[in-house]
């Protein structure tokens, strides 16, 4: 087995077989982040490709269940993505029929977004799957671990849920 600081190298790499000493990166708290997301990210992955879902139009059609009428620019904010991109993201969901678009009551120049029946179910569906993957990935954690690390998670993201 790799220890955590140790990467394979790249395939195609002089010695694809060779390991790569990342001893420094491995102390820092940004880079076990981003490592660790890539294992979680890449599992929840697997099990929404079948669904023609991808993690951020996923979280996206879950922003859009829990906040019917939200504006595709709040969502943008809260995923910290260009407008431009999350535009993309809402066309596809609307055009599988997931969310529906109207201009909003409050603003005319807005657009408020809402999740369709098959929008919630399938958000319920890829939800249930990604938590089973995400659960399968953390495997080496334990439940009281892997609640203590959402707990700290949300703290450093200053969560209030």
């Amino acid at each position: 087995m790799i220890a955590s600081n140790e990467l394979r190298a790249a395939p195609g790499a002089e010695d694809p077989a060779a390991t790569i000493t990342d001893s420094m990166a491995a102390e820092l708290v940004g880079y076990n982040l981003k490592r660790s997301y890539l294992v979680v990210r890449n599992a929840a992955q697997e099990v929404l490709e079948p669904m023609g879902l991808k993690v951020v139009s996923m979280t996206a059609l879950s922003l859009i269940v829990d906040n019917p009428g939200i504006a595709p620019s709040q969502i943008a904010d809260t995923l910290q993505m260009e407008r431009p991109n999350i535009v993309v993201i809402i066309d596809e969901l609307e055009t599988r029929q997931l969310i529906s678009r109207a201009r909003s009551k409050l603003d005319r120049r807005r657009f408020a977004l809402t999740a369709t029946v098959r929008g919630r179910r399938l958000r319920d569906q890829a939800s249930a799957s990604v938590a089973k993957a995400e659960y399968a990935a953390l495997g080496a954690l334990s439940d009281t671990e892997i609640a203590q690390l959402l707990d700290l998670l949300r703290r450093i993201r200053g969560a209030k849920d």
